[in-house]
């Protein structure tokens, strides 16, 4: 995808929120309600494109989670592995020497290489575990 050679308006505020909030899981939700907060008007399929065209182009990233897609700028969490409740829907970082093991095990035995950051293991955390067996 080539560069892009000038930013709208819309897309300049789109990407200095993203900056401003560097590191930070957003959704298209989140963005438009931020913007709208701001007083800034972009429609949110403006939103969601620019999101795909920065994926694209590497300078965001793209996590699917159960109740849809969040994008991070930024460099913050690209070291780790995300679980995310499917009952809560609460996303936490991983940094796991053990799954680094295993990301290991696959590149050396597999020939595959685990991108970490793109790697969302889904399944029910603790605190939904427990809320279950109180039932």
């Amino acid at each position: 995808m080539r560069p892009e050679k000038y930013l709208t308006k819309q897309k300049r505020a789109i990407k200095e929120l993203l900056a401003e909030n560097q590191g930070q899981h957003l959704s298209v939700q989140d963005l438009c309600r931020a913007l709208e907060e701001k007083n800034i008007s972009v429609g949110r399929t403006t939103v969601y494109r620019y999101l795909e065209n920065m994926y694209a182009q590497g300078l965001v990233r793209r996590i699917n989670e159960p109740g849809g897609a969040c994008y991070v700028y930024g460099e913050a969490c690209r070291d780790s592995y995300h679980l995310v409740c499917n009952t809560c829907g609460r996303l936490s970082h991983l940094h796991c020497a053990e799954f680094d093991k295993l990301k290991r095990h696959f590149l050396e035995i597999h020939g595959f290489e685990i991108d970490g950051f793109q790697t969302t293991v889904t399944g029910k955390c603790k605190s939904c575990r427990e809320k279950e067996a109180l039932k």
